[in-house]
């Protein structure tokens, strides 16, 4: 036991350690601090990395409309008609597996599709666009930016290459906007994990030295009272947590 004790008291100095000294700072050379600190710089990365998977993925697959934008305002440059740019898209999205492209590619698919049925009949390409049905927030989103794009060339007689070129930049903008706030919101989603495991943690560390925490929560009256009050507590942090950094996400563009 006198081991576990030293062992937790040096760690503690360990981690308190730098503070102390902080009244005498040791001098740093200003010429060599040509950007952030190193440990601020692998930080960031850590916390960047640290978001979910399944958030870099899905940012990944909604890249491909800007490049869907993008490839049709070039169509366009190139002279041709934007009847024939649904026609050449479909026939392009033919040869790829979209298995793998995920719930956006599919989006694209059907909307190429209705898009490309629509000017076969002659219909208004904007209505036309609308009459996709798309499962992706953001690519019903995009779906209504382009239909809007579409009708406001018909009307106005602005070039639809230089219109759709325009609202590919504002979704590149919006989608790096979006990278953004998953980077700041992967730090504090971490330390929320982790304080919610320091309970558990400290009743290990009470079985480690020679205690029993669970006798005393669990065989006394007191002990019942913490433990409502500790559960009760950790839940409405968890909850607060997560309100908070919904909030964060929704009042994202």
């Amino acid at each position: 036991m006198s081991a576990t004790l030293l062992l937790i008291t040096g760690s503690l100095l360990l981690l308190l350690g730098p503070r102390v000294g902080r009244s005498r700072p040791l001098p740093v050379d200003s010429s060599r601090q040509t950007g952030p600190a190193p440990w601020d710089e692998l930080l960031g990365r850590m916390r960047a990395v640290g978001g979910s998977r399944r958030a870099v993925a899905q940012r990944i697959d909604l890249e491909r409309w800007p490049a869907l934008i993008q490839q049709m305002a070039a169509l366009l440059r190139a002279g041709i008609e934007p009847a024939a740019v649904w026609a050449a898209l479909r026939e392009q999205g033919r040869g790829e597996a979209r298995e793998e492209a995920g719930a956006v590619g599919r989006d694209i698919d059907e909307l190429i599709r209705c898009a490309h049925e629509g000017a076969l009949l002659g219909a208004d390409p904007a209505r036309s666009l609308r009459t996709a049905r798309l499962h992706h927030p953001r690519s019903r989103a995009v779906r209504d930016a382009l239909a809007a794009a579409w009708a406001v060339s018909g009307r106005t007689g602005a070039p639809l290459a230089g219109v759709l070129e325009g609202l590919a930049r504002a979704v590149e903008d919006e989608l790096d906007a979006l990278a953004a706030r998953d980077t700041a919101l992967a730090g504090p989603k971490a330390t929320a994990r982790i304080l919610s495991t320091l309970p558990l943690l400290g009743l290990g560390l009470g079985m480690v030295m020679g205690t029993d925490p669970l006798g005393v929560l669990l065989g006394m009256v007191w002990g019942h009272l913490a433990l409502a009050l500790g559960l009760g507590l950790s839940a409405a942090g968890l909850l607060w947590t997560r309100r908070l950094v919904r909030g964060a996400e929704e009042a994202a563009p």
